[in-house]
């Protein structure tokens, strides 16, 4: 016996379902934002509510139609709730949607669908129940009850609830996410119009049910946001976290680097405006930017400076996760800091030390020759030859100082440096001549390995890296010193090294090594300096794409090494 009569009109409620069915497979394969996990479930059980439909009203055998029947109420249930959910999630309002609410939005939903399984038992949803033949078909013949009524007026109620969460929404939000959001909202009201037609008596299509048929209209809508509006692409998950009164420029992006929103400082920057910008790439906006560029595709969180050369502003820019309060990544949260003042400031400053220390170097020098005179000379008792040297030693410190802050503020201020091939033997060789009486003085040992690989540097530069680490071996080894000097080849770039017999260093004094004026306490007494050394040799190494730093253990001494590129 055949338990199907299908006529032409059933084949575009198959096409609805495929439509839902298709959105949802669609939407499971995309990445994971909010709202997509409830849109998904909501275009499935639209998708097994038109199906359930279809099967039940062309069926002829009324033990199968009441079994379908059922399911049909299941996906229904199921498309309301996941309907508010969704929406919910998709503002990013959840924060109100406690266990408790949940309980309490299900009740009803639960409540009827209990009913609906047990409605031959009882005439709280339907009055009367029966089918009855119409037209060649099985139809139902019913009566509704107050508990159908009460499903309906939840169910409307949810499906407004919606409509007016996203209404208010529309108000907080750029353009981009409007464009989205009166389809949605249009979509409910093309869903809505026919069922309440149907359940009032007035259906155009009797006895078909005309609600399942709107899904294609529907699925039309959502597949035209999907394809052309980047729906569920770049969702509005982040407004309400962003301070629109803040100064510093903050932008909103997804993790394909999509913007989802901008403040009005971030818009001045970047002479953008919000509504036009929301939903494009905000690498169209750092091309200028290289290391900016790179770390935002390389890292989540990072931090580094932009100079905005033909606004005359400096800017410090900070990546940082955004997540919501379920501690989910929904993005990245992009601030600009306004540093100017501050990069001014450190301008006149690095200005005023260089002319101090280049008017310095005249009377100095005058200074040193004098002392040097008189350090010499065979007419000074012991006294005042303690103090000739003293005055000699002193302004040999002085001269070193001022040239540091000369080296400093040039490595600084020079923004490009000429790259070219750099013979590190031929440079060790000029730096051990320039450390001559130093080395002999402190009856240093130096081994210096045989042969040297050519490297890509700036040579004035990396004389002064090599002079500051083999004088500080010296001062610092053992007693005599003995300084080896060395170098390992590694994929791409050659790590040189110092090593000295010194009594080494602990963790902690390591770390402020590399910081400007830093001296360590445990040497103050065996060296007067202001840290100047070190810091130049960071400056120095970062702006030679290349990296420094120590290795150095208690009594074993220490290892001080920097890379270059390979030529």
């Amino acid at each position: 016996m055949n338990n199907w009569h299908f006529t032409p009109i059933a084949i575009l409620y198959f096409i609805a379902a495929a439509i839902a069915f298709a959105l949802s497979f669609i939407v499971w394969n995309m990445r994971d934002v909010n709202g997509k996990k409830h849109f998904r479930y909501l275009t499935f059980f639209s998708g097994f509510w038109t199906i359930s439909y279809t099967m039940m009203f062309f069926s002829t055998n009324a033990n199968i139609k009441l079994i379908l029947l059922r399911f049909e109420y299941l996906g229904v249930i199921c498309a309301v709730l996941f309907w508010l959910f969704f929406v919910i999630s998709y503002t990013n309002s959840d924060n109100w949607l406690t266990r408790p609410i949940k309980i309490l939005i299900l009740i009803i939903p639960i409540f009827t669908f209990i009913q609906v399984l047990t409605f031959q038992q009882h005439n709280f949803f339907y009055i009367s129940f029966e089918f009855v033949e119409s037209n060649g078909f099985l139809v139902s013949n019913k009566v509704y009850g107050p508990g159908f009524y009460i499903w309906i007026f939840y169910s409307y109620a949810v499906m407004f609830s919606g409509c007016f969460i996203l209404l208010r929404s529309i108000l907080k939000m750029p353009t981009r996410f409007r464009r989205q959001l009166f389809p949605m909202i249009a979509s409910i009201f093309v869903v809505l119009a026919p069922n309440f037609l149907y359940i009032t008596g007035n259906n155009p299509i009797e006895p078909h049910d005309p609600t399942c048929l709107s899904f294609v209209i529907v699925g039309f809508l959502f597949f035209m946001l999907i394809y052309f509006d980047n729906f569920l692409n770049i969702v509005p998950v982040a407004y309400n976290l962003v301070f629109r009164s803040t100064k510093s420029g903050v932008i909103i992006i997804n993790e394909n680097g999509l913007i989802l929103d901008v403040n009005p400082a971030a818009e001045k920057i970047f002479d953008m405006d919000q509504h036009e910008v929301v939903g494009s790439s905000v690498f169209n906006y750092l091309t200028d930017f290289k290391e900016a560029y790179d770390s935002l595709r390389n890292n989540q969180e990072f931090r580094v400076e932009l100079d905005f050369a033909h606004k005359n502003r400096y800017y410090e820019l900070i990546s940082a996760s955004l997540k919501d309060y379920k501690k989910r990544i929904l993005g990245r949260i992009l601030v600009f800091y306004d540093i100017t003042i501050r990069k001014r400031a450190l301008h006149e400053l690095d200005a005023y030390a260089r002319t101090v220390a280049h008017d310095l170097k005249s009377p100095m020098n005058s200074i040193h020759g004098f002392a040097q005179l008189l350090s010499n000379s065979n007419n000074l008792n012991d006294e005042e030859k303690m103090c000739s040297d003293y005055i000699y030693n002193g302004i040999l410190k002085m001269i070193d100082i001022t040239d540091g802050l000369l080296l400093l503020s040039q490595v600084r201020n020079q923004e490009e440096v000429e790259i070219e091939s750099v013979d590190t033997g031929k440079l060790i060789r000029k730096v051990t001549e320039r450390l001559d009486g130093l080395i002999e003085n402190s009856q240093c040992e130096i081994v210096i390995a045989d042969k040297w690989p050519l490297v890509l540097g700036y040579p004035i530069w990396i004389e002064e890296i090599w002079a500051n680490y083999i004088s500080n071996a010296i001062k610092y080894g053992g007693n005599p010193p003995k300084v080896e000097l060395g170098y390992t080849e590694m994929k791409d770039v050659v790590k040189f090294w110092v090593k000295d017999n010194g009594k080494g260093l602990t963790p902690e004094e390591i770390k402020m090594l590399f910081k400007e004026f830093s001296q360590l306490e445990n040497n103050k007494d065996k060296i007067i300096g202001y840290g100047l050394g070190l810091s130049i040799v960071e400056r120095i190494v970062s702006k030679l794409d290349g990296t420094s730093g120590v290795e150095s253990e208690l009594g074993k001494g220490s290892s001080f090494y920097f890379t270059l590129p390979k030529k």
